[in-house]
């Protein structure tokens, strides 16, 4: 087997999986979300990423061109990042009934977790740029954490101080 057949066969299957976890795995389904209380902004960092993900991809497709190397395996490579970049460009964002991702493209909301369901919440130690929260799904724990920017700390911290459970040992998070 030759290393293109193999290289295809094996972004074939990534770009199968990263399609189902960018897609459908995440998405929420349920129509009410409440009111837009707080869309968090992309940090530097990410917007840096992005910029340099769709140079390197238009230059990308213009080598394709140029060169007349238009082939599967290429079609492939530009598909899989395209869908990373959908899945890198979600926004976080705050609502009047919980917190999630929302889709930079579209309407659709990711990772969605009403207020009630998140049991702990505090700001990292050492970076106090970085909430950590639990939230319970399914009869499980989870731990995730949101990276925010330092200008939108207080307002963040508002609402989760309203809205979110919060008890009385915060250093077991």
């Amino acid at each position: 087997m030759y290393f293109d057949n193999v290289l295809k066969i094996m972004l074939s299957m990534a770009l199968i999986a990263q399609f189902f976890l960018s897609f459908v795995k995440g998405r929420s389904f349920k129509k009410d979300y409440g009111k837009n209380i707080v869309i968090l902004e992309w940090s530097s960092e990410k917007r840096k990423a992005l910029s340099l993900i769709f140079i390197g991809l238009v230059i990308y497709i213009i080598y394709i061109l140029v060169t007349g190397y238009f082939s599967m395996l290429s079609v492939l490579i530009v598909a899989y990042i395209l869908v990373s970049v959908y899945d890198f460009s979600k926004i976080k964002i705050i609502t009047s009934k919980g917190i999630g991702e929302k889709s930079f493209y579209s309407n659709a909301y990711y990772n969605f977790t009403y207020w009630e369901n998140i049991i702990q919440w505090k700001w990292m130690e050492n970076r106090k740029n970085i909430l950590i929260f639990k939230l319970k799904r399914k009869n499980k724990i989870k731990t995730k954490d949101w990276k925010v920017l330092p200008s939108e700390i207080k307002e963040v911290e508002k609402c989760f101080s309203t809205n979110a459970f919060t008890s009385e040992d915060q250093d077991n998070i």
